[in-house]
């Protein structure tokens, strides 16, 4: 657990600090090198001897943040070496951009070295591709800030860049205006010579598109030691910069605390009166990084409730008066509050009241932060609904009655597996645990996968391409032939190989999880040794599971904190007979043999995944769940599944789920209610009893303010529509890639949503309130968009594309389903589609159905063509009679899992004068995959991954038209003949067959939109 130096040796900062905390009877570390440009270009050191430059170039002054800045827009000034510790130090910059903007090739220098790039152990702070940046060394000792979200570099606004190093512990730090944004662990370094320090730094490094240092430098201020956090923050606010805080929109009249804590209240408090402090805040007297940021973060919502100027104080210092005391302070300890010597674990938090004290304390990694943010946002009603913004209420005086308690949470992964939940911020204010925000370990850190070894881990132990082609009885036998698909987990090299890879990796990246778990999909190894494994255990899960306990047995003793994760997915999903995980291994139980089928069902409801997770937990197995919760396929579509997923967890957590995720729209802002999901879930996995009609009604009477009442009712006839298609049309829609034309999604539920946005939007006065509500009223019109422009008659179609377009650029949406794809990928091949549609509807085109009803015959020893199964006069009456075009293709008419070669014969008639003077195409909605076409009895066209170049996973579901030239008879019967070859899954033509004609055509993917009004059948 990383902590800050006492803070005894801070030493005292100015008091008036204009309604920022200062540190009470210290002694604040004194600079080696102190510039603030009031009287030109000469520096100061400890002593307050005069420190010369050695190179002075351009330059020139303006007005700065307390006096005069250097123009470093070309200015260059160099000062001895000597200026610089060697072994520890901070450097501290006061900054403001001289032009607006975060451009990618932004390049402004503040300090570094004179003459040449690279050099080791020089500090450098500076912006680069849109990030503060500080390092040591120009590459590898970089830390970056990412995840600023609301940095404001706009030309007058004034902010603190600071960066701490300690060259023999190998630590970095980088902060902006007072905050950690981002710190890094490196091999301690030697430094090397330098010429000098520089700053106001403007060379053109590499010919690299730059900015040059487009900036005013106000000061630049070294210290001989790494400052601790609270001295950076201390510090910056004495300078008079402050840290962005979210901006704040007032909650509806009608917002309730849905929070508000249950249980006796203590006495009333008044922590703050007429804008004036009642309390200090009191840390320890060697506080953790933790029990400082939790300091920080109180001062700083209590200054944004009340106006309020609360000190911060270290033991023992304590001034008169009352205090809030922030974790295990001597003064809390001599209270002892109810619960304070209750086991917390590693989250949770304690709320006492001792006279008028208050104390704060928690669990040993971030419980403090959870329980300064279960005061703000239980007691006293502050909220984050989502990243980037708050909802504080205002109260000049904060007078209040908190309920002394301690709450220590079930789940150790609370992970809405949601982009609106990624920001570490977010994460902290709300209190999930997920891998995928990176608060930093300063702050407690965050549940961690080592080495990025998250999921489907098989590859990266033992890589194909390094041990394939020299031993491929390392990898599975399927058939009788050995393949790259999966690991032989009875081959003891292959153990011998990825023991040492998991070592290795948890040396170099200490973490408490790391998976070895199959890559996804199946194709599990089929060998001798193997099979009789999995034959007698009832499962793939067992050579896995004894693959996963002899790795775990092997790191023990090295790793006794850290668990070997595993999947239960696909294959893998049932426990093993005999076989039992050991208790450093966790079961990574997936839902896909839930979700993938029936979304809109409780996990009760279907046997196999109920049945598998009881039967992993009466074995006494840790489990984290991996559940599905959006439409992957359509990331913004309205997904009514919020009934279901919290009684869900319940049940999951009754069955010894000690971690859930909770996946979604993971890639992009704008799916569907992504921000309301995020939150009303983080607050169940925290506390899983939380009503969820409840939660959703806090976060949208507190998120959407003067707009809350239609928003609500539009959540409501969400909520409503699950009620009434629970057991009809939500059952026949399948899992989580249903499509928009879904039965549900009815003409009276996007009038009546139209209504509700329409009301919102009028409603809306505020700027940010706007912008929440157009960003959910995304969703609406992707669904409006995608059901085309017949759905709502009266509609501007292209209005629509309009708003979407100008939305997803606002909103900086760059995902509509899962895959890869920015800005200019997704968002922009959608509106194509739509736009084109447009365009199509207006061409006029002849269409005639080709089928649906047609002969069809498997082929598995492909005969098909030798025998001429594509002639006109071939006899089929002995054929099978199914329908081409349809939705599941051959799988779902009678020939399940047929893999290989099956024909169609499709007869139909073409009227005399069809397509006359016109193009005549035949097209084809999606034949999976390899289709050869024969017409009237000579092959006419081949769409194969041979001839497309498309692999089998692109091929299966690409429209297509091709030219049936003079082959096409008119006024008689024609005969189409197909041979589709399936690899793998569902098979055959399963989208219609069209004859068009037209002057011209639309682009294949828009043929049957475009045409259906007019097909005849």
């Amino acid at each position: 657990m990383l902590q800050c130096s006492s803070i005894q040796a801070l030493g005292v900062i100015a008091a008036a600090l204009s309604g920022y905390p200062t540190v009470e009877g210290a002694a604040f570390a004194s600079p080696v090198f102190q510039l603030d440009f009031d009287k030109g270009v000469e520096a100061r050191d400890r002593s307050g001897n005069i420190v010369r430059p050695t190179t002075v170039k351009n330059a020139r002054f303006a007005p700065g943040l307390r006096g005069k800045a250097l123009v470093a827009d070309s200015a260059l000034l160099v000062y001895p070496a000597s200026v610089l510790p060697r072994d520890s130090g901070t450097v501290l910059a006061v900054v403001s951009p001289l032009k607006n903007g975060t451009s990618r090739k932004a390049w402004m220098a503040f300090c570094g070295p004179a003459e040449k790039w690279g050099i080791r152990g020089v500090p450098r702070l500076w912006r680069w591709n849109g990030q503060p940046r500080f390092d040591m060394d120009g590459g590898p000792m970089a830390v970056y800030g990412g995840g600023t979200d609301g940095f404001d570099w706009k030309v007058g606004k004034w902010h603190v860049f600071a960066g701490t190093w300690d060259r023999k512990t190998g630590r970095l730090a980088l902060y902006l205006d007072g905050r950690l944004i981002g710190s890094k662990a490196v091999a301690p370094w030697k430094p090397e010579a330098t010429p000098g320090f520089a700053v106001g730094w403007a060379r053109n490094l590499d010919n690299r598109a730059t900015d040059w240092a487009q900036s005013l430098i106000d000061s630049v201020t070294v210290y001989d030691r790494a400052l601790p956090m609270l001295a950076v923050a201390l510090e910056t606010r004495r300078l008079g910069v402050y840290p962005h805080l979210p901006p704040s929109v007032p909650a509806h009249p009608g917002w309730s605390n849905t929070l508000a804590p249950n249980g006796p209240k203590g006495p009333e408090l008044v922590l703050a009166e007429n804008g004036k402090p009642r309390y200090t805040v009191l840390l320890p007297a060697q506080p953790t990084s933790m029990e400082v940021k939790a300091a920080l973060d109180l001062t700083e919502w209590l200054y944004a409730m009340t106006g309020a100027k609360f000190a911060i104080a270290t033991e023992p210092d304590a001034p008169d008066g009352p205090v809030i005391g922030i974790g295990r302070t001597k003064r809390c300890a001599g209270a002892e509050p109810p619960g304070w010597d209750r086991d917390l674990g590693r989250e949770g938090i304690g709320i006492g009241v001792s006279g008028r004290d208050l104390f704060l304390w928690g669990g040993s990694g971030r419980g403090i932060i959870n329980a300064v943010y279960a005061l703000l946002e239980e007691d006293l009603g502050c909220r984050w609904y989502s990243r980037g913004t708050a909802t504080i209420p205002k109260h000049a005086t904060l007078r209040f009655r908190p309920v002394p308690r301690t709450f220590a949470p079930i789940l150790e992964i609370r992970d809405p597996f949601y982009w609106d939940a990624f920001e570490a911020d977010w994460s902290l204010r709300n209190r999930t645990n997920a891998p995928s925000a990176a608060v930093p370990d300063e702050f407690g850190g965050r549940v961690h996968y080592s080495g990025g070894f998250f999921v489907h881990t098989f590859n990266r132990l033992v890589p194909p391409k390094k041990y394939f082609k020299a031993h491929p009885e390392y990898f599975s036998e399927i058939g009788g032939k050995r393949v790259p698909r999966q690991l032989c987990l009875t081959n003891p090299d292959v153990l011998r190989i990825a023991v040492a890879k998991v070592r290795d990796v948890l040396r170099t990246d200490p973490a408490e999880l790391i998976s070895v778990s199959p890559n996804d999909g199946k194709g599990y190894c089929e060998c001798a040794k193997c099979r009789a494994i999995d034959d007698a255990e009832g499962t793939h899960a067992g050579t896995l599971l004894r693959f996963v306990n002899a790795i775990a047995d092997s790191v023990r003793t090295e790793f006794p904190d850290v668990k070997i994760s595993t999947l239960a997915y696909l294959g893998t999903v049932q426990p093993p007979k005999t076989v039992r995980p050991r208790d450093n291994v966790v079961i990574r139980l997936c839902t896909d043999r839930h979700a993938w089928g029936h979304e809109f069902q409780f996990v009760t409801e279907t046997d196999e995944f109920s049945g598998a997770m009881k039967a992993w937990s009466e074995i006494g197995a840790t489990i984290n769940i991996w559940d599905y919760t959006t439409n992957f396929s359509h990331y913004s579509l309205p997904f009514p599944n919020m009934p279901l997923v919290t009684q869900n967890v319940r049940w999951m957590i009754a069955h010894n789920a000690r971690g859930i995720m909770l996946q979604g729209a993971y890639q992009s802002p704008g799916s569907a209610r992504g921000p309301l999901r995020c939150w009303v879930w983080a607050k169940q996995l925290w506390a899983p009893s939380l009503n969820t009609r409840d939660l959703i009604r806090d976060f949208t009477y507190g998120f959407y303010g003067e707009a809350a009442d239609p928003m609500q009712q539009y959540n409501e006839l969400l909520w409503r529509l699950w009620e009434r298609e629970y057991m009809g049309a939500l059952r026949q829609v399948g899992g989580i890639r249903f499509p928009p034309d879904s039965k549900f999604f009815t003409v009276d539920f996007a009038r009546k949503a139209t209504a509700l946005f329409a009301a919102a939007e009028s409603l809306a006065k505020h700027p940010e309130v706007k912008r929440r509500v157009r960003l959910a009223k995304f969703s609406l019109l992707y669904l409006k968009l995608a059901r085309g422009p017949d759905f709502l008659p009266g509609e501007d179609y292209a209005a629509l594309c309009d708003e979407f377009a100008a939305i997803a650029e606002e909103q900086h949406i760059t995902h509509l389903w899962e895959g890869g794809g920015g800005r200019n990928g997704q968002v922009a091949r959608k509106l194509a589609y739509w736009r084109g549609l447009i365009k199509a509807r207006k061409m006029k085109t002849e269409v005639l159905r080709i089928g649906p009803v047609c002969m069809f015959q498997p082929d598995p020893n492909n005969v098909g063509e030798k025998e001429g199964w594509y002639r006109a006069d071939f006899a089929d009456l002995g054929w099978a009679r199914i329908r081409c075009g349809e939705p599941g293709g051959w799988n779902k008419q009678g020939f399940p899992n047929l893999t290989g070669a099956g024909w169609y014969r499709i007869r139909f008639d073409v009227p005399k004068d069809f397509g006359k003077d016109r193009m005549v195409r035949v097209f084809v909605g999606a034949a999976d995959e390899d289709a050869v076409f024969y017409l009237n009895g000579e092959k006419v066209f081949e769409h194969t991954c041979a001839s497309t170049g498309l692999t089998p996973e692109q091929i299966w579901d690409r429209p297509f038209l091709f030219d049936p030239g003079p082959l096409l008879e008119r006024g008689v019967e024609n005969l189409l003949a197909v041979r589709v070859y399936n690899r793998f899954a569902m098979g055959g033509i399963w989208k219609p067959v069209l004859l068009v004609a037209g002057k011209e055509l639309p682009k294949p993917e828009l043929i049957l939109e475009a045409v259906r009004p007019r097909e005849k059948k």
